[in-house]
């Protein structure tokens, strides 16, 4: 309570979210078995035991980076230009030939 039995607030001034979106790719690590999760437009990655796992996991680690950025006042990378996927026909090697 104030002066004269009143209620006073403090007010806060609160920034708007700010809503980032990238590109992720989820790989299987043929090693391990886990789930690769990654951005490329940000070289960040983690992984987990499904996919649903490196997601929370990415997520977080995503946050936290770009909250990073912001808190020391660096720019925030754009997501990839373009993503595509390009299929490529590739003949075998022929016995004895010898593959560069």
């Amino acid at each position: 309570m104030g002066r004269n039995g009143q209620n006073q607030s403090l007010a806060v001034s609160v920034m708007p979210a700010t809503i980032f979106t990238y590109t992720v790719v989820y790989e299987r690590d043929p090693e391990s078995g886990a789930i690769c999760a990654s951005v490329p437009a940000l070289d960040l990655g983690t992984y987990g035991s499904s996919v649903e796992e490196a997601r929370a996991r990415l997520q977080e680690a995503l946050e936290l980076h770009l909250e990073g950025l912001i808190e020391v006042g660096l720019p925030i990378p754009p997501d990839v230009l373009v993503t595509e996927r390009l299929s490529v026909q590739v003949s075998p090697a022929a016995p004895g030939e010898v593959e560069a």
